[in-house]
């Protein structure tokens, strides 16, 4: 087939623009990061600085030193087995080169590459080299040519042989572009290799395309696509993908053509609340319904099996695309702008200790000494403060906990309420060869139970609940004016010492305050009621259905299901609530997000009194001396080269 000419698009275009902008942020980034480190290595007081910002700094400046200079930018392609991914990249690029099969047929992460010509490479995703390289050329071939060799490449024998074994396609198409490509991966759920080799690529990626099956589960299985999303969230939460966005998440409903136009609306919002319980801030805009058949069909000018009553699938494709790009846009420079936000921080720590040694300087031996003092005082005082307010904070929130935890508990073991569960009777019943089908249906109904229980209980500890967020409310901003009083203190000067010593000495700092004003906290901290909803959004994830699946597999086979159907059911309910259902699980499962805000806010105050102790102890064992401190100048002058780098990146 002769290859296809290609003209740049407009989104092509700014694409490119973009990226050149944050390959040069990148750049810049790096060597902001490589002198941070060089100055810590040979002044013990920056390394003293930096160590106390971040005891971790030296491995957060080689973590982002791989991460910046990390050229790819893939968008995986995720879904269920035989959800239509292939398909859905092949209406992508405009061409068949993909293997399109009923059975699962990708068994390999297959990268789709902006290339000049049609070519397939075997490679490696974790960058090993290959004893024996295969290229596939697709000059002078069909596209169904291509199409069979390339299944031979992917198929499950050859994929078996490497967990890291990745096909490249390089395929000229106006919707690819250098450095930012999709990545189909094999659909989960069938094999634990495929899930492995799934969620060691996820740190890579910069977004995520999931592909529903709209007919099966409202699209997403209980006990396959949930799980994989449960790992996304862990890695998330654990750091090790802090460039990914889950607001970014475009969730594709293939296969809408199979909803009959009367259930289309009911069947859409149900999905919605479906995504809305697994995915964390789910919005409703995430879920776009698509059929690749017909679009493909109408691309084709075949009509014949295009529905008349789907008279919207261009239009819903033209909403897709729209959104990819959107999403691309977003995610193109996600790296540079995480690691951007932490040096930022690192300069306002270190440019507050620069301002405060040279107010300090200048003053006289009694202005220094109360200086010293009033500075004692004021932390002394958000010490304080701050140890009162997590006490009662902790109390408060531990009351709530108890109470909501022992009343859930207490309901889920009350056998008058698990017998409810599984209302099924003898003449609906599955029978033994649809105990998959059984097992399904249990896990939505387990699921379903679980957050009925909780959010009931919630809302009757509402008023409680309010109690403790206003606690937090007025507990942090008490703390950040204290807070403002001391950064005036430390920089209650006109003066430039450095300017008294010379015009080549003076310098001028821009002000990169990363900090939340006191109506910021306000508004935050007054929706923290949000996290018991979003609590419950996120129940009987991770641990709940994990333990579900494994308790299956090792307790229960098809032979005691078939012995008593419905006694097996109803102490497979029972059981599975105990083994995954645990007090302390319950506490975790509904109080993670409150103790994470918790934690977070606490560490932020902690870290604020940290850094003022710490400038403290700096000021007082320079009182008697009326000269810069040694190591001063160090500090001085990588603030000014991290204020000139970081400003660069911040330029259109």
């Amino acid at each position: 087939m002769a290859q296809v000419a290609v003209t740049e698009t407009e989104f092509q275009r700014k694409l490119k623009h973009l990226l050149e902008k944050d390959d040069s942020d990148c750049k810049l980034l790096v060597d902001v990061y490589n002198e941070v480190k060089t100055y810590a290595e040979n002044s013990s007081l920056v390394r003293e600085n930096v160590l106390q910002f971040d005891p971790t700094f030296f491995e957060r400046v080689r973590q982002g030193v791989t991460d910046l200079t990390e050229a790819d930018r893939p968008i995986l392609v995720i879904g269920e087995t035989s959800a239509g991914k292939s398909s859905f990249l092949n209406l992508l690029i405009g061409r068949k080169v993909l293997p399109e099969l009923t059975r699962p047929c990708t068994h390999c992460m297959c990268c789709i590459k902006k290339g000049t010509t049609l070519e397939a490479r075997v490679s490696s995703f974790n960058s090993s080299k290959l004893s024996e390289p295969q290229i596939i050329s697709g000059v002078g071939k069909s596209d169904k040519e291509f199409r069979a060799q390339l299944q031979e490449l992917v198929n499950e024998d050859n994929c078996e042989r490497t967990l890291d074994r990745c096909i490249e396609i390089f395929v000229p198409s106006s919707i690819l572009e250098d450095k930012v490509y999709l990545v189909d991966t094999p659909g989960f759920g069938e094999n634990e290799r495929v899930t492995k080799s799934l969620v060691k690529y996820l740190p890579k990626a910069i977004g995520i395309i999931f592909i529903l099956n709209a007919t099966v589960s409202l699209g997403i299985a209980d006990d396959r696509g949930v799980l994989i999303l449960d790992e996304i969230k862990r890695l998330r939460e654990e750091g090790k993908i802090p460039s990914f966005d889950p607001t970014k998440v475009l969730f594709i409903a293939n296969k809408w053509d199979q909803v009959t136009i009367d259930e289309r609306e009911v069947h859409r919002r149900e999905m919605i609340e479906k995504m809305k319980a697994v995915w964390p801030n789910f919005q409703e805009d995430q879920l776009l319904p698509l059929s690749v058949t017909y679009v493909t069909r109408l691309q084709s000018r075949d009509c014949s099996n295009v529905p008349t009553d789907y008279d919207t699938a261009t239009a819903d494709y033209q909403s897709v695309l729209d959104k990819i790009r959107a999403i691309v846009e977003h995610c193109g420079n996600a790296r540079s702008q995480v690691h951007k936000g932490f040096l930022l921080r690192v300069f306002k720590h270190m440019k507050t200790f620069v301002d405060a040694t040279v107010t300090y300087t200048l003053l006289s031996a009694e202005e220094k000494k109360m200086k010293v003092e009033n500075l004692q005082s004021l932390v002394t005082v958000m010490d304080s403060t701050y140890e009162k307010g997590k006490q009662a904070i902790d109390g408060l929130a531990g009351l709530v906990q108890r109470k909501l935890v022992d009343d859930v508990y207490d309901y889920l073991n009350n056998p008058a309420n698990t017998n409810e569960i599984f209302p099924w009777s003898s003449s609906n019943r599955p029978k033994g060869k649809e105990y998959a089908a059984a097992k399904q249906k249990e896990y939505v109904a387990i699921r379903g139970f679980i957050a009925d229980a909780i959010g009931k209980r919630i809302a009757n500890s509402q008023q409680t609940i309010e109690h403790l967020t206003n606690r937090m409310s007025g507990f942090t901003l008490e703390l950040k004016g204290i807070q403002e009083q001391i950064e005036n203190l430390l920089k209650d000067t006109d003066e430039d010492v450095l300017g008294q010593r010379g015009s080549d000495e003076e310098t001028q700092f821009r002000v990169y305050d990363s900090g939340l004003s006191k109506a910021a906290i306000a508004t935050i901290v007054a929706t923290s009621p949000l996290w018991i909803p979003l609590g419950i959004a996120g129940v009987v994830t991770v641990l709940p259905i994990g333990a579900a699946v494994d308790f299956a597999k090792r307790k229960y086979k098809l032979a005691k299901y078939n012995a008593n159907p419905g006694e097996h059911l109803s102490r497979w309910s029972k059981k599975i609530i105990r083994a995954g259902y645990s007090k302390p699980t319950l506490n975790y499962i509904i109080f993670s997000r409150l103790t994470t805000q918790i934690e977070e806010e606490m560490n932020r105050i902690e870290k604020s009194i940290s850094e003022f102790r710490f400038i403290l102890q700096h000021l007082e064992k320079n009182m008697e001396s009326d000269v810069v401190p040694e190591g001063y100048y160090d500090i001085r002058n990588l603030c000014r080269r991290m204020d000139e780098n970081l400003t660069k990146t911040q330029l259109s």
